[in-house]
């Protein structure tokens, strides 16, 4: 429940809090960053709140993408800079979140990242120094906080269309199974583990909505209710 203090706090507007399965990615520009002139990393998702339908990461002049943006090269780097929000990125997932993501190719390969999916959540990013050229010293920008696995809400099962559609009364044992077992999770793990355990479970990941109540950390969401 919304406290008459919180009640009276503002919000950006911005899709914020939300999981995605990236269904293709590119290197190449967008006119509305730095004037096209940056190249970037450009995920194309899926997002459970629907008005995402591309995030974009920088990566820096020194690189140059491939006619048809299925790779970048350099002539001056062998790594991407962690400064860079590509480098952020590739830090927040490969360090941060622990995926191997050297099974999948090279993060100058834009194939990498088509099919995984994350939860995203919009943070403050600082770059220091940025004033001095001419940047912004800090940003909002989306980062992954958890990683839904390899095909993400690709593995969502799909009803054939000689199947039957489930009963209300069957949908609803179903969703009360799922909310059981994560109660009891919930119950026995701290919120960190439970989120862990939640996540490789198919019901939660495609399900937007309890996705979105199971990686909530405030009091209103599944683990804190669950516990009350």
């Amino acid at each position: 429940m919304t406290t008459k203090a919180e009640a009276w706090k503002t919000e950006s507007g911005l899709p914020d809090d939300f999981g995605c399965l990236i269904t293709g990615a590119q290197f190449g520009f967008l006119a509305e960053y730095q004037n096209g002139e940056v190249p970037l990393l450009i995920w194309n998702v899926e997002s459970s709140v629907g008005d995402v339908e591309r995030i974009g990461w920088s990566i820096g002049k020194e690189w140059t993408p491939s006619p048809d943006g299925s790779s970048v090269s350099s002539t001056k780097r062998k790594r991407f800079v962690r400064t860079r929000l590509y480098g952020r990125l590739i830090d927040r997932v490969v360090g941060g979140r622990k995926v191997d993501m050297s099974k999948y190719g090279a993060p100058s390969q834009a194939k990498v990242w088509t099919g995984l999916g994350f939860h995203m959540r919009r943070e403050k990013i600082k770059f220091p120094g940025g004033a001095e050229r001419g940047l912004r010293e800090e940003i909002e920008h989306l980062m992954p906080v958890a990683f839904l696995d390899k095909k993400g809400t690709a593995r969502r099962q799909t009803t054939p269309a000689t199947a039957s559609t489930p009963a209300p009364a069957q949908v609803a044992e179903e969703d009360s199974d799922i909310k059981d077992q994560l109660t009891q999770l919930a119950k026995k793990l701290s919120k960190e583990k439970f989120q862990a355990a939640a996540l490789r479970l198919s019901e939660v990941v495609n399900d937007p909505a309890l996705l979105n109540d199971v990686m909530n950390d405030g009091g209103d969401g599944f683990w804190a209710k669950a516990r009350a």
